[in-house]
C-alpha cells in the first residue's frame, strides 16, 4: 500500500506483507507547506517509513 497508508499492524492480519507510509517528524513545517499545497512529493517534515510483516509476526500473529 501506498505513502498514505495507515501504519497499523492489525493490516497484516488481513494479509497484507508490506505497508508503506510517512511519519510525521516536523508538524509545524508540514502544516505550512499543507496550506500552501506544497505537492506530496515536496513535503519536507515527514519520513517515509516501510514496515514488512516478518518484523512484526512475533508480535501480532
Amino acid at each position: 500500500l501506498g505513502p498514505s497508508t495507515p501504519l497499523s499492524p492489525s493490516l497484516f492480519q488481513l494479509g497484507f506483507d508490506a505497508l508503506a507510509g510517512s511519519v510525521i517528524r516536523d508538524e509545524a513545517l508540514l502544516r505550512n507547506q499543507v496550506q500552501q499545497a506544497v505537492p506530496v512529493r515536496y513535503l519536507k517534515g515527514i519520513q517515509p517509513i516501510t514496515l514488512f510483516k516478518e518484523d512484526n509476526d512475533e508480535k501480532y500473529c
